[in-house]
């Protein structure tokens, strides 16, 4: 039982810092997904 208490701290402190940098890749990723589809009408235009 203490070593799973102690884990299950370690393991949210884990999500949490993979959470924060998943938000920021994921920003980064949309951003590239909008330029990608925006790029075609760029160049029709």
């Amino acid at each position: 039982m203490k070593e799973s208490r102690l884990w299950i701290p370690s393991l949210l402190r884990q999500t949490r810092m993979a959470f924060r940098m998943g938000g920021v890749f994921s920003i980064a990723v949309y951003l590239l997904v909008c330029a990608l589809v925006h790029l075609p009408d760029v160049r029709a235009a």
